[in-house]
């Protein structure tokens, strides 16, 4: 959606509704930590017996290209939220002080609503796989063991992983902004919240709001008491300052897409002609969550993110048949406050 005002106007101002696509049921086997990733981004299914793609494996872990999740050994954990369709699972065993991992993987179907367990055994591995460095170090305890395979976040419509974050912000079912904005072609109205079509309709209505800030990625994760619909963006509107009637220069939407699990971040700046995309995003009917490399985002920007700039939280509806925008201001929040990798170590 694009939008030529950039100014944002001020206006006055737990419970999940999951509808779950699919489950499967990992059970670990093994006496080893089980690390692994589902429809990592760019991989396609595997050549049977291949060494190269397995080697990549290891390789998408040591670089940190692809964030994995663990189960600890002999543990079963539930993966939730999984879309139609087919899916790719990568993992291997992390096996201490080890110079080849077994590693392992599977392609299967999901239809709406079934569930499917895989049972991990070491010896149905396909290849034993060396690595350049050793993944796993002697004498790593269970603890540290768990924060090296969640390696944090991963973009995958699978939300388990949010869980060890806190929330940045939540909003209950009976919050209502008092106002909104309403844009058409002719002009920004600001109006009593009863005079909108869209409140509390195609996820304008957020419930939570988690965040992380790594060294390279900022990742985010948004709840909804309503569907996650076409026409629905989720608007970060940013400042470096907090005077009143100053622009902003900066404003990253993530755009949502009910026809296909995959949406997109991009990045609107001042003076400057459309959008640059600047991270991936998975939607399912009630979540959101995105991934946004900070290599993208202007250098001026990321100097003092932590410092001194602040977001404000904006969901926003278009309406074709109307033409119209109707914006609902949630609140502001400083980049400062949002977690950090170093955080979840301490």
């Amino acid at each position: 959606m694009k939008r030529q005002i950039f100014i944002i106007l001020f206006f006055l101002s737990i419970i999940y509704c999951y509808a779950e696509s699919g489950v499967i049921t990992l059970s670990n086997k093994e006496n080893y930590w089980f690390y692994f990733c589902i429809d990592p981004e760019g991989v396609n299914e595997p050549p049977t017996e291949s060494i190269e793609f397995y080697s990549k494996v290891l390789g998408f872990y040591n670089e940190k290209i692809i964030p994995f999740l663990s189960i600890p050994p002999s543990t079963t954990k539930n993966i939730k939220g999984l879309y139609e369709g087919s899916h790719l699972l990568l993992g291997f065993w992390g096996i201490p002080n080890a110079e080849a991992y077994p590693v392992w993987n599977t392609s299967f179907v999901l239809k709406t609503g079934e569930s499917r367990a895989f049972n991990l055994y070491q010896q149905s591995h396909q290849q034993m796989v060396k690595s350049n460095k050793t993944i796993i170090p002697e004498n790593t305890t269970e603890q540290e063991e768990q924060r090296i395979g969640a390696d944090f976040i991963a973009i995958d419509n699978v939300y388990d992983d949010w869980k060890m974050l806190p929330r940045l912000a939540s909003f209950s079912k009976s919050f209502n902004p008092i106002t909104f904005s309403r844009q058409t072609k002719n002009g920004i109205q600001v109006l009593p919240i009863e005079q909108s079509s869209f409140w509390g309709r195609g996820g304008t209505q957020i419930i939570e709001v988690k965040a992380l800030l790594t060294d390279e990625h900022i990742y985010l994760y948004f709840s909804s008491h309503t569907r996650f619909t076409g026409g629905l963006s989720v608007f970060l509107y940013v400042f470096e300052e907090r005077k009143k009637n100053r622009n902003n220069y900066y404003r990253i939407e993530l755009l949502v897409d009910d026809t296909s699990p995959n949406g997109k971040a991009v990045l609107w700046q001042q003076g400057k002609q459309g959008f640059d995309t600047i991270g991936v995003l998975k939607n399912s009917s009630f979540y959101i969550e995105t991934r946004i490399n900070l290599k993208n985002l202007p250098k001026i920007l990321l100097s003092n993110l932590k410092k001194s700039y602040s977001f404000d939280l904006v969901t926003s509806f278009f309406d074709n048949v109307q033409g119209a925008y109707e914006d609902f201001f949630f609140s502001t929040i400083y980049f400062k406050d949002i977690i950090t990798g170093q955080d979840l170590n301490e």
